[in-house]
This record gives structure tokens, C-alpha cells and sequence, in this order.
């Protein structure tokens, strides 16, 4: 969706307004560039769903170490199990993944959903506080356009991530029932 939203965005750059000699960036957000801001968020909130549904598939061999009472969560699942796994070449995917892309990306979905949402901070940053800067406006716009292809990044990630975490739950299931 983004993709197709993206060249409809407003572009506060592309339609300076000029009074008395200065000049002003409006941020004069379109439905589209609305819409566009909404999926970002709730990218965010999918592929932390995800990761999180990867953990809850770890935790399922792991009854004695991760309790659902715990809150099973991406990040944690992976704490917990760093120590006894660490020289796994699938789990030290997942926690270099974790250590890097995912809290990068987890900081910025905890920011939209329980501080500011991605709608309003675009606007707030560009409308209020950088109306007059070019640099920041670029800037913020750029990095707004870059979200398509961030994403596109992180579903690739997704599907890496899934590939890593069922090669690390085989290597676990061969090691149970070698206990057996």
C-alpha cells in the first residue's frame, strides 16, 4: 500500500510559500499522505506481531524456561535462551537481528503506539518546528519517502527471520529427542 500511496504524498518542499522575504514549508497533508502515515504505523505493529508469533513458536519447546504467564515476547525469548544457544548458527541470526534491525525498528513502533503516532509526529515535526528549515524538511521527507522500501526490507527480514527460527527449532527437536 505504500507504494501505491507514495507518489501522492505531499511534498512540503515542492510548494514553498514565501511571506516577507521568508520562506515557509507547509506541511498541507492530503488524504493519501494521511493514509500513507496510518500503514506505517501499522507496519510497525505487524512485524512486531510476527516476531513476536516466531517467539511464541520457540517457547513451545522450551515449557520450563519460557511460561506463557511470562509474557512470551520476541525479545525476551531470545534473552533468555542466548546463553545455551549463542554458538547455534540459526539463533545467533535471531540475536544479532534482535541487537540491530529489530530494536530499531521495535523503538520506533513503541514510540508510534504508545507515544506519538507516525500522522502526528510527521506533522508536528514539519508544521511546527521545521516550517522554515529546508535541511530538516528534506530530511523529514525523506526519511518519510523511505518507508516503502524500509519495509520492504523488514518483510525480507521476516522471511529470513522465519527461515532462521525453524532451522534453530529443528536443531532443538533432534536434541529432545536425543534425551529420550
Amino acid at each position: 500500500m505504500l507504494y501505491l500511496y507514495r507518489p501522492f504524498v505531499e511534498n512540503p518542499l515542492s510548494s514553498p510559500i514565501k511571506i516577507d522575504g521568508k520562506t515557509f514549508y507547509i506541511a498541507d497533508q492530503t488524504l493519501e499522505g494521511k493514509r500513507y502515515d496510518y500503514f506505517v504505523d501499522i507496519l510497525f505493529e505487524k512485524i512486531h506481531s510476527f516476531y513476536d508469533r516466531l517467539a511464541n513458536q520457540i517457547a513451545v519447546l522450551f515449557p520450563d524456561k519460557l511460561k506463557k504467564k511470562d509474557n512470551i515476547h520476541f525479545h525476551k525469548v531470545i534473552e533468555k535462551l542466548q546463553v545455551d544457544y549463542a554458538d547455534n548458527n540459526d539463533f545467533s541470526w535471531l540475536l544479532n537481528f534482535r541487537d540491530n534491525e529489530y530494536k530499531v525498528m521495535n523503538d520506533q513502533r513503541r514510540n508510534s503506539v504508545h507515544k506519538i503516532s507516525i500522522v502526528t509526529k510527521n506533522f508536528n515535526e514539519q508544521a511546527l518546528k521545521n516550517s522554515m528549515d529546508y535541511e530538516k524538511t528534506k530530511g523529514l521527507t525523506d526519511k518519510r519517502m523511505d518507508y516503502p522500501d524500509y519495509f520492504k526490507k523488514m518483510h525480507y527480514l521476516c522471511l529470513l527471520g522465519f527461515e532462521k527460527t525453524l532451522g534453530f527449532l529443528e536443531v532443538v527437536k533432534k536434541k529432545i529427542i536425543n534425551k529420550k
